[in-house]
Protein backbone atom coordinates (compact mmCIF):
# COMPACT_ATOMS: atom_id res chain seq x y z
CA UNK A 1 0.00 0.00 0.00
CA UNK A 2 1.40 3.36 -1.02
CA UNK A 3 1.71 5.84 1.88
CA UNK A 4 -0.47 8.95 1.72
CA UNK A 5 1.59 12.14 1.53
CA UNK A 6 1.38 14.58 4.41
CA UNK A 7 1.57 18.31 3.74
CA UNK A 8 2.55 20.75 6.44
CA UNK A 9 2.29 24.52 6.06
CA UNK A 10 4.13 26.65 8.56
CA UNK A 11 2.72 30.16 8.64
CA UNK A 12 4.66 31.49 11.57
CA UNK A 13 7.32 30.52 14.06
CA UNK A 14 7.82 32.93 16.93
CA UNK A 15 11.31 33.00 18.35
CA UNK A 16 12.19 35.02 21.41
CA UNK A 17 15.73 35.50 22.65
CA UNK A 18 17.50 34.05 19.59
CA UNK A 19 19.92 35.77 17.26
CA UNK A 20 17.82 37.08 14.32
CA UNK A 21 20.61 36.01 11.97
CA UNK A 22 19.79 32.38 12.82
CA UNK A 23 16.14 32.63 11.66
CA UNK A 24 16.65 30.94 8.29
CA UNK A 25 18.85 28.20 9.74
CA UNK A 26 16.30 27.51 12.49
CA UNK A 27 13.43 27.44 9.97
CA UNK A 28 15.36 25.01 7.76
CA UNK A 29 16.09 22.81 10.77
CA UNK A 30 12.40 22.78 11.73
CA UNK A 31 11.41 21.70 8.22
CA UNK A 32 14.03 18.92 8.09
CA UNK A 33 13.11 17.56 11.50
CA UNK A 34 9.35 17.68 10.85
CA UNK A 35 9.91 15.73 7.64
CA UNK A 36 11.91 13.16 9.55
CA UNK A 37 9.39 12.89 12.40
CA UNK A 38 6.36 12.55 10.15
CA UNK A 39 8.23 9.90 8.14
CA UNK A 40 9.27 7.71 11.07
CA UNK A 41 6.27 8.41 13.32
CA UNK A 42 3.30 8.90 11.02
CA UNK A 43 0.10 10.32 12.40
CA UNK A 44 -3.43 8.93 12.01
CA UNK A 45 -5.40 10.18 9.01
CA UNK A 46 -7.67 12.29 11.20
CA UNK A 47 -4.63 14.30 12.32
CA UNK A 48 -3.98 15.36 8.75
CA UNK A 49 -6.76 17.93 9.03
CA UNK A 50 -5.34 19.74 12.06
CA UNK A 51 -5.85 23.41 11.27
CA UNK A 52 -3.49 24.80 13.89
CA UNK A 53 -0.85 23.41 16.18
CA UNK A 54 0.71 25.40 18.96
CA UNK A 55 4.06 23.88 19.75
CA UNK A 56 4.21 25.77 23.03
CA UNK A 57 7.59 26.64 24.40
CA UNK A 58 10.76 24.88 25.41
CA UNK A 59 14.05 25.85 26.98
CA UNK A 60 17.14 26.22 24.85
CA UNK A 61 20.34 28.01 25.67
CA UNK A 62 20.89 31.42 24.15
CA UNK A 63 23.80 30.05 22.12
CA UNK A 64 22.10 26.78 21.14
CA UNK A 65 22.79 25.59 17.61
CA UNK A 66 20.07 26.25 15.03
CA UNK A 67 19.72 22.49 14.51
CA UNK A 68 19.03 22.00 18.23
CA UNK A 69 16.44 24.77 18.34
CA UNK A 70 14.79 23.55 15.13
CA UNK A 71 14.61 19.98 16.43
CA UNK A 72 13.00 21.20 19.65
CA UNK A 73 10.38 23.22 17.78
CA UNK A 74 9.63 20.33 15.42
CA UNK A 75 9.28 17.85 18.28
CA UNK A 76 6.85 20.19 20.06
CA UNK A 77 4.72 20.67 16.93
CA UNK A 78 4.74 16.95 16.10
CA UNK A 79 3.70 16.08 19.66
CA UNK A 80 0.87 18.65 19.50
CA UNK A 81 -0.44 17.23 16.21
CA UNK A 82 -0.36 13.69 17.59
CA UNK A 83 -2.31 14.73 20.72
CA UNK A 84 -5.06 16.32 18.60
CA UNK A 85 -5.91 12.89 17.17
Amino acid sequence: MKPTPTFVTIDEIRLHGFDPRKRSAIGDAVARELMRLFTVQSVPLRARDVARADGGSFAAGRNAAASTVGAGIAASVHREVRTKC
